[in-house]
């Protein structure tokens, strides 16, 4: 049950009570032979609708109104809301209150039941939501629940409703430049799996839907094998008409370098990443660097987006929150950071943010909710217990409680509403603890050690565990005295733990070689996903493809009920929440 919400009016209880008690009702609503007294004053300011009603029969001695086409059981939660300003959502009534609320204009309970789909959306259900949008208004969860079947395309192409799409629909999923396929095949073989559904009325429809299928991007092998050799496309003149300019197009990729005329051919555009992973700054020829590479997870490809115009900087935290990314601290080799960029993901631009207090390098950053978190780090002079906490909304930082250890090249994740950090470097020796933080009572507390000291760890949240990664044992003299650390300056050993975040008890996992933080990051992201498979790439993480297994929900799961709130915030391209990670085995100071 989540907290009660309060709205521009103030439910009074006590005209509740008279509606129960029948005292001072003006009329009555009628549903299914159930009368409903009520006050015309409460619902008219709960909704226009009522007005509306109500006025039409100001001149007439009418006081009772019959309302079809609805339940009893979904007016009394109108009428409970339009006098206690909460209503109780659930899997089983959902859709109808959905239909009652946008009918009545109570756009709260509308704006609460299209929060709760976005909630339940999955790869079982996604394209049944995205249907039963088309029943109303309801832009914003229409826009969700295409983005949920374009981002998880491979899974929901599987599912049972993937087969019901009507045609113009599924046209204009595949014809989408942002469909997340790993392999155009997925899009082949899920379009001969749509038409084989219902082979007579769908066979008509093959050379419509192989022209939104990129086959330039396939192989020769695999066209040969799987796509010439298809009994239903061989015998369709358009389907052929495709298949050969689809072969060219891959004749020619293979004889000359791609270049930007092939991609006008539609056939042959590569579709684009729903999500890329940004490495930025840090140390590169034993100097501090400004450049930024961005990669492809999907295409395996990175490239360079550096601004050259922005100032060099290594050993700096980095965050994403609301299509934006942060750089906070850091240092060039001549000074230590107060300072914040932000990087601006739709526009491609770089602005001021509002700066620390203190100047940090080495800092953690993490995200939480609505706000970022900068923890410890080194001034130049000191390492700092001290922390504070960034609000976009109003480009503010403000100190929270500092931490009860000094610490620098430390590592931060939130799980469960906490902020965590584990190990780092109090300027005398790498620590083995680690603590936490809770926001609503501004309080840090100390949980048990790690197994080992660890400094330039990194760590990640998944599924109630914090789980540290590797570590670095190095000189502890200051950036400033050593005038660049260099790869040889630094050890990195490969044990990882994780902690119970009920028990508070960490267990010590398999050692692993140099893993870095790069990898594990998007080890979080792919643990999601299902998907994970060793790679030689710096010690990281490729897709790879394990069986999964979720929750579904499919119309209705077990009950739950949710109490009217705010509108979830937006998200970019990249997830909000996501932290990048910081240093790489190879680059001591890349953010990645």
């Amino acid at each position: 049950m989540s907290r009660p919400v309060k709205f521009l009016y103030e439910p009074v209880s006590v005209f509740n009570d008279y509606r129960l008690d029948g005292t001072f009702c003006d009329a009555v609503i009628k549903v299914e032979d159930v009368e409903f007294k009520v006050h015309r004053i409460i619902m008219c300011k709960c909704s226009q609708y009522f007005m509306a009603l109500f006025n039409r029969c100001s001149n007439t001695d009418k006081t009772v109104f019959d309302i079809p086409g609805l339940s009893s059981n979904i007016m009394r939660l109108i009428i409970e809301f339009a006098y206690t300003g909460s209503v109780s959502v659930t899997a089983e009534n959902v859709q109808e209150l959905l239909m009652a609320a946008d009918q009545f204009c109570v756009m709260d309970v509308v704006r609460t039941c299209c929060n709760f789909l976005e909630g339940q959306l999955c790869e079982e259900n996604c394209i049944g939501i995205f249907r039963f949008t088309d029943t109303g208004f309801f832009p914003e969860l229409q826009s969700k629940a295409f983005r949920y079947i374009l981002d998880h395309f491979e899974e929901v192409a599987s599912h049972e409703e993937f087969l019901d799409l009507p045609l113009q629909q599924l046209v204009d999923i595949l014809a989408r430049n942002d469909l997340n396929v790993r392999k155009e095949s997925v899009v082949y073989e899920a379009v001969l799996r749509w038409i084989d559904h219902k082979p007579e009325e769908r066979k008509e429809h093959v050379a419509v839907l192989l022209s939104k299928v990129r086959l330039a991007l396939t192989s020769m092998e695999y066209m040969t094998i799987n796509v010439m050799t298809n009994e239903m496309v061989n015998k369709n003149l358009e389907c052929l008409s495709i298949i050969r300019h689809s072969l060219g197009a891959i004749s020619r990729f293979r004889n000359n370098r791609p270049t930007i005329a092939h991609f006008y051919n539609p056939l042959a555009r590569p579709r684009l990443p729903n999500a890329i992973l940004l490495a930025i700054g840090g140390w590169s020829g034993g100097n501090p660097t400004n450049a930024i590479e961005a990669y492809d997870v999907r295409a395996d490809h990175w490239l360079n987006v550096t601004n050259h115009s922005e100032r060099p900087r290594a050993y700096h935290g980095t965050a994403v929150l609301n299509g934006n990314v942060y750089c906070i601290g850091g240092f060039d080799r001549a000074q230590h950071f107060n300072s914040v960029r932000r990087f601006n993901l739709n526009t491609r631009t770089w602005h001021d943010a509002a700066s620390m207090s203190e100047r940090r390098c080495y800092v953690s950053v993490t995200v939480l909710g609505e706000n970022i978190y900068a923890l410890g780090g080194f001034d130049g002079h000191t390492r700092l217990n001290t922390a504070e906490r960034y609000s976009p909304e109003n480009n503010q930082w403000s100190p929270i409680t500092p931490m009860q250890e000094q610490r620098s090249d430390a590592s931060s994740a939130t799980l469960h509403n906490r902020v965590y950090i584990c190990g780092g470097f109090n300027g005398s020796e790498c620590l083995q603890t680690a603590e936490y933080f809770v926001p609503d009572a501004n309080q840090w507390t100390m949980i048990s050690p790690m197994s080992s000291p660890r400094s330039g760890i990194g760590i990640a949240a998944y599924e109630n565990h914090v789980y540290a990664v590797g570590w670095r044992l190095r000189r502890h003299q200051p950036p400033a005295q050593r005038r660049g650390l260099q790869p040889d300056d630094q050890q990195l050993a490969g044990r990882s733990d994780d902690v119970d975040s009920a028990q508070q008890l960490w267990h010590r996992g398999a050692r692993r070689s140099a893993l870095c933080c790069r990898g594990l990051q998007r080890l979080h992201h792919l643990l999601q996903r299902g998907e994970l498979r060793r790679s030689r790439v710096d010690g990281g993480f490729r897709h790879g493809h394990l069986p999964q297994r979720r929750e579904l929900l499919r119309g209705v799961r077990a009950p739950q009920h949710q109490r009217l709130r705010g509108p979830p915030r937006g998200s970019g391209v990249i997830k909000p929440g996501w932290r990048l990670g910081r240093t790489s085995m190879n680059s001591p100071g890349l953010k990645t």
